[in-house]
């Protein structure tokens, strides 16, 4: 039987798989042993946290030399300036054509090395960046590979993954004759006036909560004739949890 809005009194229940809006895996992304472990496992963090601190003594030392290096790029630029200057101030007839290309090439060669230096210094300010490990999202965060005195490196992969629940995501599918008989009966941008989302938790309980139509994929499974349809659910009692399966119930208002 088509879900046409006829079909929808009762309800039309389908399996739905919940899952996060935004998930992170956080990995390192310098080399060195974790200073600072600044969260529990299974803790919520917010966005903007400190999880880790890597030791940053090399990183600091690194910055300081590219600075340095800089600094000397610019006074050498700053001089080749000054005597490119005086040359063309000067009497034409005592200096020679090959004096002005050297003064003009080593002015030149000075500017690319100040650009260079600038460069560096840069890359070098980013890995010292990269020592402190931030939560770029709101959500729980789980189990660590890291603790104090590890040593981690890119090439290690995630050291902890951080999942937003709520608000969170649940999707469901649909046949092709399913979806066409709920369209044939409303418009898209009528769809969350028309219809009720609800959802049946596993012990049977249909909690207060009504979903909010988030979005469908734009193609049908060529296997299964079927198109995912994604429901976004407030989650602030924490029952539904990425991964675990819940009943849809969609009805007409």
């Amino acid at each position: 039987e088509s879900a046409t809005l006829g079909a929808l009194n009762p309800p039309v229940s389908f399996i739905g798989h919940v899952e996060p809006i935004r998930d992170v895996d956080l990995a390192a992304r310098t080399s060195g042993y974790v200073t600072k472990k600044n969260f529990e496992e299974g803790a919520y963090v917010k966005e903007g946290d400190l999880l880790f601190e890597i030791d940053s003594e090399s990183y600091l030392a690194i910055v300081s030399v590219r600075k340095a290096e800089l600094a000397q790029a610019e006074a050498e630029v700053e001089r080749a300036e000054r005597y490119f200057k005086r040359l063309n101030a000067s009497d034409s007839r005592g200096i020679t054509q090959a004096d002005m290309d050297k003064a003009e090439s080593d002015l030149s060669g000075g500017k690319a090395r100040v650009e260079q230096a600038k460069a560096s210094l840069l890359l070098a300010e980013i890995d010292l960046k990269h020592c402190r490990i931030i939560a770029p999202i709101d959500g729980k965060i789980g189990k660590t590979i890291a603790n104090i005195g590890d040593y981690v490196a890119p090439s290690m992969g995630t050291l902890a993954r951080i999942i937003q629940l709520d608000p969170i995501r649940v999707v469901f599918s649909v046949t092709d004759r399913e979806y066409v008989g709920i369209r044939e009966k409303i418009a898209e941008d009528e769809l969350n006036d028309e219809l009720r989302l609800r959802l049946k938790l596993p012990t049977g309980t249909i909690p207060d909560l009504i979903g909010e139509r988030d979005f469908e994929d734009n193609e049908m499974s060529p296997r299964t004739a079927t198109l995912p349809i994604r429901i976004k659910f407030d989650n602030k009692d924490r029952f539904l949890v990425p991964n675990s399966y819940v009943t849809v119930l969609v009805d007409a208002k």
